[in-house]
């Protein structure tokens, strides 16, 4: 009997662990969509900007505020990544403007990004 008691609290444990695994995997990451997707001629906020391994080499992901309601991130394109990740200082740059709110991206279309501070936002 005292095995069915043993059995039963770690099974509990277990499925505790399981719930609390399954709510960080659903609100911890941001959705992934295509630049191309993103609404045109809006400034997006960007609130990160970091490096991510992939099996395909370095990327650069950029996380934003869009629509003021969700948080969505997108795969910045391999040009631009590879600029990014030749050049440390501009990436550090990028993310203090990011993380002091003061940097956004805007799609103009067919995918191209442009990178703006509020201090030029037009």
């Amino acid at each position: 009997m005292n095995l069915k008691v043993q059995h039963y609290t770690t099974t509990k444990m277990a499925l505790a662990n399981i719930l609390a695994l399954n709510k960080l995997s659903n609100n911890g990451y941001p959705e992934v969509v295509k630049a191309i997707n993103l609404e045109e001629n809006v400034n997006h906020k960007i609130t990160n900007v970091k490096i991510v391994d992939t099996k395909y080499g370095q990327k650069i992901v950029i996380d934003l505020s869009y629509n003021d309601k969700d948080d969505v991130c997108f795969y910045l394109s391999s040009k631009m990544a590879n600029a990014l990740l030749k050049d440390v200082e501009l990436l550090d740059h990028m993310n203090k403007y990011a993380n002091e709110g003061k940097l956004f991206c805007k799609h103009l279309g067919k995918g191209i990004i442009n990178f703006v501070t509020n201090e030029n936002i037009q």
